[in-house]
């Protein structure tokens, strides 16, 4: 429910602090005096795109949400937005900033809040509302089957989810199929080669070693002389640590001819180890026919040596999973199938619920159409169901409303034949129908009773009255007999003192009167102009 409206510097309105008291508000204005601005205020703070001059503008909006509204609250929770109080405040600085109760927010969320919150409907905008995904959800609405539908819903996602699963495995197969050859062969002659990671470095080492062969050897048989019989350094250093021994203070001198000893025999034992492996290693010959086979297949694969490695694995894998994906995509069928079964039985049971609401809310909606002077209108809801159809998250079902005008015609779509004025009753009708279905506490009517008059104007206003008393009601109206029936009555009026700007007033019952009467006779008031505006308030 909006309860504040604050605009700063928003076209006409310089500064302007509108508070909604009651369920039935009814805008008023002569033309020109800028009504449709208040509308385009409120569609810009709640993310509508507008083209809009430079400027320094702010619309502030305050609504009082229903704990009822769970949809709303989710969006809410989902995006860290805090309620405290039931208030929500929504603020946008020009085309720049949008916070929700201080949290900055993005335009696509805000929209998405937003419809939660109001529904807007004019005499030039109900064509959408009856289009066949619009009729579904409005039987949805009324027949309020909210875990047969949430039902519905999942199992159409999990079989959508599946079915992509299956043509992406088929489309898998079909790719290894064809490849089939190629990985047997890549595979094949890459493991006859088995490389291994890091071999050609490797190699390219031990090459080098080779070419210094001469000299290698020649410093480890150095090393290796030093601990020959005659000349061994170990020996050496035992005998001269034997003499320091006897002495009374070695001075540390024993403890570092210790290490020298495990020094010196660590360095023997490596230099023997590796003229063991430097014989024992390949010839030059082999490790460069290795590293020429290497590099070739390297060139023909159009890689490194060690992925090389990586291809084949890869090969393999592939291989492997040509071998498995039949029985997977036969698998991922059936679980499909199973889904299926319970989807369809889950929707029949939507399309029966549906199909028995819809005649409920068909008389229901006729019973409305008479209150508007609209009796000679015949209404029939038609559900049409097909399970050969693909799937969709709604169910198996498509609705239409459709209307016949005049005896002997035959029944259409409602926006293909009812006239502007028709079509704005017919959605009205609608609504107060649907009043106690509704979450959306606001709604808003910009002028749909243009081009009425006299009774059918008040039968407009009693049954925006009625509606009000489940939903906030605020219309935009030049029909006295619709302005009589509010709960409050605000003004557009131009300034022009220093600069042209609309306000706007909230009207005691005396300025109400005076309003009304101007409605009713236009500049000059008479007293009969003024009577007959009390008695409308009067009725109202």
């Amino acid at each position: 429910m909006l309860q504040f409206l604050k605009v700063n510097n928003f076209l006409l309105f310089k500064s302007l602090e509108i508070s909604l008291d009651g369920n039935f508000t009814v805008i008023t204005g002569e033309t020109g005096s800028g009504k449709s601005m208040f509308i385009k205020a409120l569609r810009f703070v709640l993310g509508e795109k507008q083209d809009l001059p430079d400027g320094d503008y702010t619309v502030i909006a305050e609504f009082k949400i229903s704990n009822a509204n769970n949809q709303l609250l989710e969006i809410l929770d989902e995006n860290d937005i805090e309620v405290e109080n039931n208030v929500l405040l929504i603020r946008r600085i020009q085309n720049k900033k949008i916070f929700i109760n201080d949290v900055p927010v993005t335009l696509k969320l805000l929209k998405k809040i937003s419809e939660e919150l109001v529904e807007f409907h004019s005499q030039h905008k109900q064509l959408d509302a009856f289009s066949s995904a619009n009729s579904l959800k409005i039987i949805d609405q009324f027949i309020n089957e909210k875990d047969l539908l949430s039902k519905v819903y999942d199992l159409y996602q999990k079989i959508t989810e599946i079915s992509h699963n299956i043509e992406t495995l088929q489309k898998q197969k079909q790719t290894l199929d064809l490849d089939k050859d190629h990985l047997e062969y890549s595979f094949k002659e890459i493991k006859s080669l088995n490389p291994k990671s890091g071999e050609e470095l490797d190699l390219i080492e031990q090459k080098k070693l080779f070419n210094d062969k001469v000299k290698v050897i020649h410093s480890i048989e150095e090393i290796l002389a030093l601990f020959s019989r005659d000349e061994n350094l170990v020996n050496k250093l035992i005998r001269v640590q034997r003499n320091i021994e006897r002495l009374e203070n070695d001075l540390g001198l024993n403890e570092l001819i210790d290490n020298a000893i495990m020094s010196l025999n660590e360095l023997n034992f490596q230099a023997e180890n590796k003229l063991k492996d430097f014989d024992s290693r390949d010839s030059i010959d082999n490790i460069e026919e290795r590293l020429s086979k290497l590099k070739e297949l390297s060139r023909k694969y159009r890689c490194t040596s060690d992925q090389l490695v990586d291809i084949a694995h890869n090969a393999e894998e592939k291989l492997k999973k040509l071998e498995t994906i039949d029985f997977e995509i036969a698998k991922e069928i059936k679980e499909k199938n199973l889904l299926l079964k319970d989807y369809f039985t889950f929707a029949d049971s939507l399309s029966n619920v549906r199909k028995a609401a819809a005649k409920i809310l068909e008389n229901n909606i006729v019973k409305e159409l008479k209150q508007l002077k609209l009796e000679h209108i015949e209404l029939n809801i038609e559900i049409t169901s097909n399970n050969l159809r693909p799937i969709s998250s709604k169910g198996i079902d498509q609705a239409s409303f459709l209307i016949k005008t005049n005896k002997g015609f035959e029944f259409a779509p409602i926006n293909e034949i009812a006239s502007g004025g028709e079509l704005s009753r017919i959605m009205l009708a609608f609504k107060v129908a649907l009043a106690e279905k509704n979450q959306k506490t606001t709604i808003i009517f910009d002028e749909i009773d243009s081009g009425t008059g006299g009774a059918v104007a008040e039968t407009i206003g009693n049954r925006m009255k009625k509606l009000a008393q489940s939903n906030q009601i605020i219309s935009i109206s030049h029909q006295p007999q619709v302005a009589s029936k509010a709960d409050q009555h605000l003004l557009v009026e131009k300034s022009h003192d220093t600069i042209s700007q609309s306000i706007i007033k909230d009207l005691n019952k005396e300025e109400r009167i005076k309003e009304i009467a101007r409605m009713l006779a236009g500049i000059n008031i008479s007293d009969s102009a003024l009577a007959a505006a009390v008695s409308l308030m009067n009725d109202g």
